[in-house]
């Protein structure tokens, strides 16, 4: 990002209202402008420190920063950048508790640190997640990215090793149950509410080949490839829902 984008996004948020500057916020995702949707963000909450809208764009800018240097192979970048994540979701909780959305950000970030933590920390997070996803549900039972999320998180769950799962908890403590079947039923109901999202299709794909059903998996990861991509990631998905595809027999 170019100090020249920079300054005019400067000059749009001194002349604009809060709602433009979410609608310019959403525009830097699109076009893949991270670091400059999370320096708008927070520029933004200088003004309204108070703002929802504004602490969740935040936290998800930080996500998707972290998620790029993570996709790069930057581990040490993408760890500090969940970390920041995890506090920010923390505070956006304090001000905005009765927002679906809000735990549902505070659960993906408690998910996406939870891939660079060990022991004790990997199952306190990993319990975190269950507790603000189906949290973000109960304020909202048509949060379409709840549901993916907890739908992901419950088939990972179920195909965690008898021996894995065993040794985690004597060693940590009990991890949550979850099942392919229930992780079913949230990724169908996050396809319906959420027909054109990328993700949601490769994760029901996924869930489907492993219930064995792959004629319907293949259906779904058809629907990943051919849909447009929307989130900074859908490429990455959409190329493992082509080697699925073709592992599968198209």
């Amino acid at each position: 990002m170019t100090t020249r984008i920079l300054c005019v996004l400067w000059l749009a948020w001194i002349t604009t209202a809060v709602a433009d500057t979410r609608t310019t916020l959403d525009s830097l995702e699109a076009v893949g402008a991270m670091q400059a949707q999370l320096e708008l963000a927070e520029l933004a909450l200088q003004r309204n420190p108070e703002d929802c809208a504004l602490q969740e764009a935040r936290v998800r800018a930080q996500i998707n920063l972290a998620e790029e240097a993570m996709d790069a192979g930057r581990e040490d970048e993408a760890a500090q950048g969940f970390d920041a994540a995890l506090q920010s979701s923390r505070e956006l909780l304090k001000s905005c508790d009765e927002r679906s959305m809000a735990h549902y950000y505070r659960a993906l970030a408690l998910g996406r640190r939870a891939l660079f933590a060990g022991g004790r920390e990997k199952v306190e997070l990993s319990q975190g997640i269950e507790r603000e996803a189906l949290r973000a549900l109960e304020l909202d039972t048509d949060n379409a990215r709840a549901h993916g999320l907890i739908g992901r998180y419950y088939r990972e769950m179920a195909n965690l090793s008898w021996f894995l799962r065993k040794v985690a908890e004597t060693l940590y403590g009990e991890l949550p149950e979850g099942g392919n079947e229930l992780a079913l039923e949230h990724l169908q109901r996050a396809v319906g509410l959420s027909p054109d999202w990328v993700f949601a299709h490769f994760e029901l794909g996924e869930t489907l080949e492993g219930l064995k059903r792959p004629a319907e998996a293949r259906e779904h990861y058809r629907r990943a490839v051919a849909l447009p991509a929307t989130d900074h990631r859908d490429p990455l998905l959409q190329a493992q829902a082509r080697e699925r595809l073709e592992a599968l027999g198209n």
